[in-house]
């Protein structure tokens, strides 16, 4: 998967074909299960079906600070999204950083919905979506099934409503003949609970709350031909299940498909470089104006010290800054009566210098009362300072 657990929802009630109260009240549990699946909301934003794109465009620059991933639910005809991906094309999310996710919740046996063939001129939008096509059953075991109680395939909503009646009938029935019926029906809800099951219109499983999963189709589109191309594919699996992450549950899981240099077509991950409102770029040019003015306090410390040792002196009294010539030593010797000898530091590299015999010309040695020999030298110093 692409990771996408942060986005932002879009709203429409009355896109949907049904009663407000209604489309509200689908909105809410589409909203509550993605909540309870690890999906957070950034922000919630509502439109309108008959809103324009300069209507909708100033709610997507509000938001596009907070996230990347855009859900707009507005029911489930394709053609009620063109004037929102207008609008996202004119607020300029580009696809390369944002994405807009389509879904496609009700079953069509003739095949997936393309609006933009009727007109050509919304491929430059539909382009930018990923869209999630409802491919709940097998096509060909649906139309031998509406062509055997005799309802046209045009008429999505009640032939999926007879499917569905049907599926739910077979499953009852299949229960009841294998001598799996449990003594209540808490019994009957565990049992039938994270199973693969064998419909007449293909596998499928239930999850905790015996929701009906079933792979789903994640296309984008072709912006040459207007095809529809998948991106990933979604099959019935082992996963981790979501009432304890210890155990094993069969769910549904994606595989990303690989198209070389189209890969995943360039989708983005759900989180910006510098964070959903530039926090994290903030914080690091934060960092480095407090590193600047530290390094600037710290040299203008150096500075100050440098030149108030240089106007008070004290630097020209360092020993490195006074001439060899004017250094004086000074040599006592206690066996002769506390003489002393001056010496300047030529006549003491001269006096160090070994003779030809090679001994050397230092002096100062003496004897104490108890006639150990011993030589002091530079006991005590006279250094002169250098003319100012």
């Amino acid at each position: 998967t692409w990771g996408w657990d942060k986005i932002v929802i879009f709203i429409c009630p009355d896109c949907y074909n049904s009663p407000l109260a209604r489309a509200q009240m689908r909105i809410n549990y589409i909203i509550e299960y993605l909540t309870k699946n690890g999906i957070t909301i950034l922000t919630q934003r509502t439109f309108r079906k008959n809103d324009t794109a300069e209507m909708i465009v100033p709610q997507l620059n509000d938001t596009r600070a907070r996230g990347r991933i855009y859900v707009p639910l507005g029911g489930p005809d394709l053609s009620t999204y063109s004037e929102f991906l207008r609008a996202a094309k004119m607020s300029n999310l580009d696809p390369i950083d944002f994405a807009v996710v389509l879904v496609s919740n009700i079953y069509n046996v003739n095949g997936f919905p393309m609006p933009w063939k009727a007109a050509p001129d919304l491929v430059e939008y539909f382009k930018m979506a990923v869209i999630i096509y409802n491919d709940c059953y097998n096509a060909s075991d649906a139309r031998n099934f509406a062509s055997q109680i005799g309802i046209s395939t045009d008429k999505t909503d009640e032939l999926a409503m007879y499917m569905s009646l049907y599926e739910s009938v077979f499953f009852y029935s299949n229960l009841i003949e294998a001598q799996k019926m449990a003594n209540d029906s808490r019994g009957l809800l565990n049992f039938v609970r994270f199973q693969l099951f064998s419909g007449p219109f293909g596998n499928y499983t239930l999850n905790e709350v015996t929701n009906r999963l079933t792979p789903f189709r994640v296309i984008r589109i072709n912006e040459t031909s207007g095809d529809p191309v998948d991106v990933a594919t979604v099959s019935i699996q082992n996963v981790q299940c979501t009432q304890d992450s210890s155990k094993q549950c069969l769910g549904l899981k994606a595989t990303i498909i690989d198209h070389g240099i189209n890969s995943s077509l360039d989708l983005p991950m759900d989180m910006p470089v510098c964070g959903f409102e530039g926090e994290l770029c903030e914080q690091t040019q934060t960092v480095l104006i407090l590193l600047g003015v530290v390094a600037l306090f710290a040299l203008a410390s150096v500075g100050f010290c440098v030149y108030r040792r240089l106007s008070g002196g004290t630097m020209r009294e360092m020993p490195w800054l006074i001439p060899s010539a004017s250094i004086n030593f000074i040599n006592y010797n206690e066996g002769e009566r506390g003489k002393t000898t001056e010496h300047s530091f030529q006549n003491l590299l001269q006096e160090l210098s070994p003779n030809p015999n090679g001994t050397s010309n230092g002096t100062s040695t003496g004897t104490s009362k108890d006639g150990t020999a011993r030589a002091e030298r530079s006991r005590n110093r006279q250094i002169p300072l250098p003319p100012k």
